[in-house]
């Protein structure tokens, strides 16, 4: 009945004929109300519950317990078949782009796939092995992500990884956990698969060393000059090298492939516009890769100036970290842009030492702000939380 579907799909609105449609229950909508639209596009066939009652709109249904978990097992029956290496890339900033350095580096040798864009939940996981892999591959690269303790555990059971990344470890959802520590433990949920037989992870890491029985490598990019890469990528450089010596990866091969390392868009992407050179570095933030922004900002022959938003779900530790985040940025910036109620506790650093400030809501305030405030030769960071949507005032300027 599922033999060869073209593609799995959890959104009506992305179904194309022949298409396997997964109806999924959500917090805000329920993939069985568009059973219709599924028939419409054509889809091959509908995941539904077993509980549904409604009409099937001439689809075939397949009547399952519960949807997620059918996805999921999907996912994990197609890579038991399809025996390949599978390298999981988690942390809490830098994963996306760790993913795409790994796979970037190894394509050099190997036929590799790898997850699309930063799609790395309980959902899109499965979607990413269903739609992206069994094509001949070698390797399969996957990002792993989490919110909660345990969903980091449950990703390693549908997609078992034989090397591990871990990438970096901050104060990220961390309104959902009590410590740092605890955010550690989590991520390193995904060491202690018996099929794992390395674990890459950061240097100054050590809570990792202690997870799980695999054998442990740490990386660090003190030693690792790549003109073409901001500095605050350099460290997913090297653990992408650290994956291609393990696999057998000359030197030679490496340095080839080294100058195609490309970083995703609004992860420190630079633009220029109207004389103004504008770091996007917009997708998300913590306070880590806030710093790591702020330290990594080019020289500029006018003035540094960063708009930075609020981090988001950082619980009891969200006053503290704006106000590291404001105070790192004093030695750093001529001039900072907050955005976002959050970002209140940057302004306050910032007034009690006399410097130039600026707090707003909207943002078209911030916009023309900004405009009035900078001139030609001015280096500008955008940096925030993705729901700030910062690249807008990049769109718009």
């Amino acid at each position: 009945m599922l033999t060869n579907p073209s593609y799995f799909c959890v959104d009506s609105r992305h179904l194309k004929p022949d298409d396997i449609f997964v109806a999924l229950p959500g917090d805000r909508v329920d993939g069985h109300d568009f059973l219709r639209e599924a028939a419409q596009k054509n889809a091959a066939a509908a995941i539904v519950s077993e509980n549904y009652n409604g009409p099937n709109f001439g689809l075939n249904l397949i009547r399952v317990p519960n949807t997620l978990l059918a996805l999921q097992n999907l996912a994990q029956e197609t890579l038991k078949k399809n025996r390949k290496i599978v390298v999981g890339v988690t942390g809490t900033v830098g994963k996306t782009t760790c993913k795409d350095f790994i796979a970037t580096l190894l394509s050099g040798r190997f036929h590799v796939a790898c997850t699309l864009k930063s799609q790395n939940s309980k959902i899109s996981l499965p979607l990413t092995i269903l739609n992206q892999s069994g094509r001949g591959e070698d390797i399969l690269v996957l990002e792993m992500g989490m919110s909660f303790p345990g969903e980091i555990q449950r990703l390693t059971e549908i997609a078992p990884p034989d090397i591990v990344v871990i990438t970096a470890i901050s104060l990220v959802h961390a309104m959902n956990f009590d410590s740092l520590e605890e955010i550690a433990r989590a991520k390193g949920e995904v060491l202690k698969h018996p099929k794992t037989v390395l674990g890459i992870i950061p240097e100054d890491e050590k809570t990792l060393l202690k997870i799980g029985s695999c054998r442990k490598q740490t990386f660090s990019a003190d030693d690792l000059d790549i003109n073409h890469l901001p500095k605050h990528h350099l460290n997913n450089a090297a653990a992408a090298i650290a994956v291609c010596r393990h696999l057998g990866l000359s030197e030679e091969e490496i340095q080839q492939r080294i100058p195609l390392l490309k970083i995703p868009k609004g992860r420190g992407t630079s633009v220029e516009k109207k004389g103004v050179l504008f770091i996007n570095d917009a997708y998300n933030a913590s306070p880590k890769s806030m710093k790591a922004a702020l330290e990594s900002m080019p020289a500029s022959k006018g003035k540094r100036v960063a708009v930075l938003g609020e981090m988001l779900e950082l619980g009891k530790f969200s006053e503290e970290a704006h106000m590291e985040v404001g105070a790192f940025a004093l030695d750093h910036l001529d001039h900072l842009f907050c955005y976002g109620i959050h970002s209140d506790a940057m302004v306050k650093v910032w007034k009690e030492k006399g410097r130039s400030v600026q707090f707003l809501m909207k943002k078209n305030e911030l916009l023309s702000a900004l405009r009035k405030a900078i001139e030609p030769g001015d280096v500008v960071l955008l940096k925030g939380s993705n729901s700030c949507r910062l690249w807008e005032i990049l769109e718009e300027f």
